[in-house]
């Protein structure tokens, strides 16, 4: 498994608790009640095992979108970071 974007963006997660947390990933979304953060990677059905995939947005099939994170929203202040 290897990054599609190399390297991902760092984003720092503030909890409610004061502990921050930092997640490497390419972006993050709102998903229901949680905070989902996603990296793109390039890798084989073998080696996705064991990952949630997300998307396979890319053309080219082993190209896709799996879960780096997922925090519940009840749990979070803040998120900073992101692309550069």
């Amino acid at each position: 498994m290897e990054f599609i974007f190399n390297p991902p963006s760092r984003w720092d997660v503030t909890l409610k608790s004061g502990s921050i947390l930092v997640i490497r990933a390419d972006v993050f979304s709102e998903v229901a009640d949680d905070f989902v953060f996603y990296t793109a990677v390039r890798a084989s059905v073998e080696e996705r095992e064991g990952h949630e995939v997300v998307s396979d947005f890319f053309s080219d099939p082993e190209e896709v979108f799996i879960v780096t994170a997922r925090l519940p929203r009840t749990e979070v202040e803040g998120v900073e970071g992101g692309p550069v």
